[in-house]
């Protein structure tokens, strides 16, 4: 058979299996809630890593736990009890300057959550249906379980809008550091009632997922982890309770996360709602935020008015010079709107415009612009740096050198305020430019010196002298302090997969489950 002809067949099966698999994802989505086998894979390949935004925007992409796989966790989850431990934390920046902690949990303990919320997702799924909250697991093409994509601007003006016709007054209000203040024995209380859930303290399913919660939190009740997703899908078993209870006054609202919005005639109506709200959230030990909930006139017009604002200074043309003012615009707006993302938002929007194009030597004028406002929001960061590597081909040596100077002073002062994704956007940044040939040394050692797990498996991936420091300092982590190796087991695991880190090194306890993981194949970073 000619060449041409071989490869048109191919061409075609290619079609064929697409369309195969397209098929089968639509008839997946017309049931509610996915099955058990797909959530438990969603909890361990695409979403055991901060994953819920777009891609790019939460790790850069030398982390992945594709290779997680439900069988590995079974067998880990198999071994001999395993001591509750520290998750790795993530100091994320946020908009106003502030530090939000995320937490990676040991796999041993979270394979054994996996596998609990697995067994029983079919008594769960009845109480993940609330027609209130934006947050429904659901099918998505790339296997995640949650997202943050909450719909089009569009479908989300018209619903808005069309909730507010005939109403006076709107109501937002937030749950105070919801996450971190949530009690693992509310999630049984939630499950089975406060009463039987007291009643039967030690026994029941719903009592294991209690203490399962617990193991990957360092044993403690108060607080879930922000980042995996299945505290995502956790916060929903109490939140769609506090939901319940909200409909039964008549109520209308929506609820995306732990935010509310609702619409109402009286402002009486409104007041009764936030009362109504904190007495049903008191009972599962959440409170309000009181400086972020707010009652409000819907007469001067309804939504944001900063998104509103940013929206309409979106440029036309996608040229670069057009990017550029439209970045300073949202920077000076960002001062009037303090408690807002106005920047990210602003950045988001417009670079994903932008690529709709072919990069060109012009956009070394947008990577310069983003330069100069991430020292003042390190938030953006990761678009930056998704922005090079987009256009990293049109740019000179001599741009490559000089942006490099700036993304080490960036990592420089993201050091110095300990904030995790600052520091891994940057170490990505110059390794897309680089390699990672600009770390110097004195570089490699203050990043060693954060003691982050996160960036020493970063260092020791991109980097041959950050490897060698990577190494060294793992190994004068005390391995008979369960605390400390726990601190560090990415590193660790990571070194040891590779044949970088002696058995002498490690714990037994380690070694059991580290065997156990590379027998499965899995690996979490890109080290070789």
């Amino acid at each position: 058979m000619p060449r041409s002809q071989h490869a048109g067949k191919n061409d075609n099966a290619s079609k064929d299996d697409l369309q195969t698999k397209k098929g089968l994802f639509n008839l997946l989505m017309l049931s509610p809630i996915p099955s058990a086998d797909y959530a438990a894979d969603a909890f361990l390949r695409a979403q055991y890593l901060p994953s819920v935004r777009n891609e790019g925007e939460e790790l850069p992409p030398y982390f992945s736990s594709d290779s997680f796989s439900d069988k590995a966790a079974e067998e880990l989850a198999k071994l001999a009890a395993h001591r509750a431990c520290c998750p790795i934390e993530y100091r994320t920046r946020r908009f106003d300057g502030l530090v939000r902690i995320m937490g990676l949990p040991h796999p041993v303990p979270y394979a054994r959550l996996v596998h609990t919320v697995k067994t029983h997702w079919d008594d769960l799924v009845p109480k993940l249906l609330s027609t209130s909250s934006m947050i429904k697991p659901s099918f998505h093409a790339d296997h995640r379980l949650v997202t943050m994509d909450y719909g089009t601007s569009v479908g989300k003006t018209a619903d808005l809008t069309r909730a507010a016709q005939g109403k006076q007054y709107l109501v937002e209000a937030d749950i105070s550091n919801c996450f971190p203040s949530m009690y693992t024995h509310a999630v049984d209380w939630a499950l089975r009632t406060k009463p039987v859930a007291k009643t039967n303290r030690n026994s029941g399913w719903e009592h294991e997922l209690d203490q399962r919660l617990q193991s990957i939190n360092d044993g403690e009740t108060k607080g879930i982890l922000i980042g995996p997703v299945i505290s995502n899908v956790i916060s929903e078993l109490v939140l769609q309770r506090v939901d319940e209870q909200i409909r039964k006054i008549n109520v209308s609202f929506v609820r995306n996360i732990d935010d509310y919005t609702a619409f109402f005639r009286t402002r009486q109506q409104a007041e009764l709602f936030v009362a109504q709200l904190e007495t049903e959230l008191s009972e599962y030990r959440l409170h309000l935020n009181a400086k972020k909930t707010h009652i409000e006139s819907t007469r001067h017009g309804i939504g944001e008015r900063w998104i509103n604002e940013i929206n309409s200074y979106m440029p036309k043309s996608r040229g670069a010079l057009g990017v550029v003012r439209f970045l300073q615009q949202s920077e000076a707006l960002a001062m009037d709107f303090p408690q807002r993302s106005v920047v990210r938002y602003a950045a988001k929007a417009v670079l994903s415009r932008r690529r709709h194009k072919r990069p060109n030597h012009r956009d070394v004028l947008i990577i310069d612009e983003l330069l100069r406002i991430s020292f003042f929001h390190p938030e953006i960061l990761c678009f930056l740096v998704g922005h090079i590597q987009w256009a990293v081909k049109e740019l000179t040596a001599e741009d490559k050198d000089r942006i490099s100077v700036q993304l080490l002073d960036q990592m420089s002062e993201a050091i110095r305020r300990r904030e995790t994704d600052s520091m891994l956007w940057a170490i990505f940044g110059i390794q897309v430019l680089h390699r990672a040939r600009k770390i110097s040394r004195a570089h490699c050692d203050g990043l060693i010196a954060t003691d982050d797990d996160l960036v020493w498996s970063a260092l020791a991936t991109v980097s041959q002298v950050g490897r060698r420091r990577v190494r060294v300092a793992v190994q004068t982590v005390d391995k008979n302090d369960h605390e400390a190796r726990e601190h560090h087991w990415l590193s660790r695991y990571e070194l040891f997969r590779v044949g970088d880190l002696a058995l002498t090194s490690l714990h037994p306890d380690e070694v059991l489950w580290f065997n156990v993981a590379i027998g499965q194949n899995v690996a979490f970073t890109q080290l070789q």
